[in-house]
């Protein structure tokens, strides 16, 4: 094996070896370890080795775990690579992130007034997050006044804290002694539980070997309405400054901009990670295409066009496939879901189906040209589903009685690309290519759609950037992998 140069041996391998020889802990994979991947012709990113394939499947579709034991043998390490994640979020570039270090199973306690079920934004948020380390193999604890532990999140250690001031401090000494890192969410500059807040901050200064996290949401001395509660409390002001041992993290730049002016922070002392957002939550996806949208990263991508039919010849499911692959040759990186079987009452149906699937095979589309039939009916949940993840419905049909797909395409305020044929180029909504017209044509007047709709462009930047696993590949992950050894 070739010697890898010593910059990549000391943050990498020396740290590795270590753990390989204290125990079998266990390492997150996604977007951590530096690994070069290769970018294929339809825009997505295919991996070079079986180890990058088992990275590259966490980067994709989140955290994974990955033991330590039985792993360093397997790298091929042959000199510095480095990793490409995409893009990583206009809200992310001040998260920290330490190339080439590794995140190991964690003990993660939050600590705030309040937890699920109590309803409120920063409660969600802890949940999301909750779930998020756990995924990634982490512990974690919830240090609250009140809340419960989720049904669907039994792992979750709730640890109730007491009203009183006297027992709080020992009660979160207790729920935090065997955590990593301690993230306090409003603690350090809301003044709605004082007492909560002095704990946390005299913990800090009793436990070395631990990281605080001053997870920051909203800022009391910023807001007119709050500058002054509690004011006359002790442990007010403690909101007015800073304390050494605490990382700070904001949720957007204005509330960074408030903890530099507020607390007197420098500002690269300060790691900005934005809430994020359940995409298959949000949109209410029924279970098979929550799952399809996660598998195939469908909201993440350039186009996504929807054909609800059949397989009969009229639908012209041929033409859609070589459009698709215009796109694709145009580097869009593209999804075409065609939703029926074949028609079990038309006997040239079958043969037809074979004749597309030759096709898509004879174009590369195997893995972008999802032909949903073949896995069993589509319930019209799944239908509803299919509208709202999917960016524009793709009409090509060259006869049609009437053309519901349309007026339902109109409903779900998606654009309808059809033929320039009646009766569908009359109806609600219609978007039309001309009949005749190849392929490239088509695909590109569709695209200049999608680029020029403000709501499309919106859609897919919010899930791009914003989407939990976005949030946890480009923000959360590097977060918890910085060493807080590290001037960076």
């Amino acid at each position: 094996m070739a010697i890898p140069n010593g910059k990549f041996f000391l943050f990498f391998v020396l740290p590795l070896v270590h753990h390989v020889y204290h125990g079998p802990r266990t390492i997150h994979v996604a977007a951590i370890i530096p690994l070069r991947f290769s970018t294929t012709a339809g825009g997505g990113a295919r991996s070079r080795s079986g180890l990058a394939r088992l990275l590259q499947r966490g980067i994709d579709h989140g955290p994974g775990v990955l033991h330590v034991r039985g792993f360093l043998g397997g790298l091929g390490m042959a000199g510095r690579r480095h990793i490409n994640n995409g893009d990583n979020g206009d809200k992310c570039e001040k998260s920290h992130f330490c190339q080439g270090s590794i995140v190991y199973a964690m003990r993660i306690t939050l600590v705030h007034y309040s937890f699920w079920p109590v309803v409120g934004g920063v409660e969600q948020i802890m949940l999301d997050h909750a779930r998020l380390f756990l995924a990634a193999g982490h512990a974690v604890a919830v240090a609250c006044l009140r809340g419960e532990t989720p049904p669907d999140a039994p792992a979750i250690r709730l640890c109730p804290l007491p009203e009183s001031p006297g027992e709080l401090r020992a009660a979160l000494a207790d729920a935090t002694h065997d955590a990593d890192i301690v993230i306090a969410h409003n603690l350090c500059t809301m003044p709605f539980h004082l007492g909560l807040t002095e704990a946390f901050w005299s913990l800090a200064g009793e436990a070395p070997g631990k990281r605080f996290v001053a997870w920051t949401h909203d800022i009391s001395a910023a807001n007119p309405d709050l500058a002054q509660l509690g004011a006359a409390e002790p442990g007010w002001q403690l909101l007015q400054k800073s304390h050494s041992r605490f990382e700070y993290v904001a949720v957007s730049d204005l509330r960074a901009h408030q903890l530099v002016e507020h607390l007197g922070l420098a500002p690269e002392a300060i790691a900005q990670v934005p809430n994020g957002i359940s995409l298959e939550g949000t949109l209410s996806l029924s279970p098979r295409i929550a799952e399809l949208s996660t598998r195939f990263r469908l909201l993440e991508r350039d186009a996504i066009l929807l054909q609800p039919a059949r397989l009969l010849r009229r639908k012209n499911v041929e033409f859609s496939l070589e459009l698709l692959a215009a796109l694709r040759r145009a580097r869009r990186d593209a999804v075409l879901i065609v939703t029926g079987p074949p028609d079990p009452h038309n006997p040239a149906s079958a043969a037809y189906a074979e004749s597309l699937a030759a096709l898509r095979r004879s174009l590369d589309l195997e893995e972008c040209a999802l032909f949903l039939g073949e896995a069993g009916p589509v319930s019209p949940t799944d239908l509803a589903s299919l509208y709202r993840v999917s960016d524009g419905l793709l009409f090509p049909s060259r006869q049609e009685g009437f053309g519901l797909p349309m007026l339902e395409a109109a409903l779900h305020r998606l654009p309808a690309f059809c033929a320039d044929l009646p009766p569908q180029n009359r109806l609600p909504g219609a978007l039309c290519f001309p009949a005749n017209c190849e392929a490239t044509e088509a695909a590109a007047f569709i695209m200049r759609q999608i680029d020029n709709s403000a709501t499309i462009q919106a859609r897919k930047k919010a899930a791009r950037i914003y989407s939990w696993p976005a949030i946890w590949r480009n923000c959360l992950a590097p977060f918890l992998a910085k060493n807080p050894f590290s001037p960076t």
